[in-house]
């Protein structure tokens, strides 16, 4: 699984619909990856604190965002790993705030109850 995926699972499980997300490869491409997150998610104001449940965007290299995690009730990141091939938590520490690119809520319009 990768991270696209796992959003689009836990989002599954909790009632959302989203549309799936299957030009998503290895090494996506951030443009690409922007468009898909934006019509399911809703950008906020990159100041505004993050809360759970959110989606959060990274970007490596600053080729722009190319890694997605869930952020989690204690605000750390539940995410996969390809270098471990598992779905992992970690705190939001300084390395991934480094990385941070922009956190997103799913629109509640997509809500299937």
């Amino acid at each position: 699984m990768d991270c696209i995926g796992l959003v689009v699972l836990s989002h599954e499980a909790a009632g959302y619909q989203l549309a799936d997300c299957t030009t998503y490869s290895k090494q996506p491409n951030p443009d690409e990856l922007l468009h898909y997150i934006g019509l399911n998610f809703t950008r906020q104001h990159r100041d505004d604190p993050c809360e759970p449940g959110e989606l959060a965007l990274f970007q490596y290299r600053k080729r722009g965002p190319q890694h997605a995690a869930l952020i989690t009730e204690s605000l750390g990141l539940i995410h996969t790993w390809a270098d471990v091939g598992k779905v992992v938590e970690n705190d939001f520490d300084a390395r991934w705030q480094r990385l941070f690119h922009s956190h997103w809520k799913v629109k509640e319009s997509l809500w299937r109850p």
